[in-house]
């Protein structure tokens, strides 16, 4: 993928796929969500900002891409981590949702320049939709910060692949549970460059 553009567009193209735009959904507010779209053959994929009546389905994607990708949870474990999941999402201020075809197929939520969640339903991973949600949040910062279950390798070389670094290490995930977390961070001399 590779992007370009300023704040009001950005042109983006996915792995071979046609082109799209990013574009200022609404004129109406500055703090309004950038819209998306990249094209797969003849289905549309968006970036908007999430609704209240997304929730529902983006916790249904949280379940499958955790059971696709964190192999190291208990079944248990899933169900507890996702009444967690269910009660952040509404307090996210900047929730962001990737649909395709009125299917919403993942999500990115970003606070004070800290990517909290980035979730691929697992039937669409592999596609550069992460590496889209990624690219709708960067834009226009200095620095992203993330932290990624140590035990999940498809989290830690998707992240750095995009240029975050190591800066530190948590043996608990931020609920104290004994899920280490590698914390990453993207300072602007890495710059986001995304691959075609």
């Amino acid at each position: 993928m590779f992007v370009t553009g300023t704040l009001c567009e950005v042109h983006i193209s996915i792995r071979g796929c046609s082109t799209g735009y990013f574009r200022d959904q609404e004129a109406l507010a500055p703090e309004l969500l950038r819209a998306s779209a990249a094209y797969y053959g003849d289905a549309m994929i968006s970036i908007r900002a999430a609704i209240d009546t997304d929730y529902s389905a983006l916790l249904e994607i949280w379940r499958r891409s955790v059971e696709a990708t964190h192999e190291f949870l208990t079944p248990a474990d899933v169900d507890a981590i996702e009444q967690d999941v269910a009660t952040y999402l509404p307090q996210m201020s900047d929730l962001r949702v990737a649909e395709e075809g009125g299917q919403l197929i993942g999500f990115i939520a970003i606070e004070n320049d800290t990517v909290e969640m980035l979730f691929v339903d697992a039937l669409a991973q592999g596609r550069g939709i992460g590496s889209a949600l990624l690219a709708s949040v960067v834009t226009g910062r200095e620095s992203i910060r993330v932290d990624v279950n140590e035990q999940n390798p498809s989290g830690r070389n998707f992240y750095a692949a995009k240029g975050f670094t190591e800066i530190g290490r948590s043996e608990t995930d931020g609920e104290g549970r004994a899920f280490p977390l590698l914390h990453l961070h993207l300072a602007p001399a890495q710059a986001y460059q995304p691959q075609s």
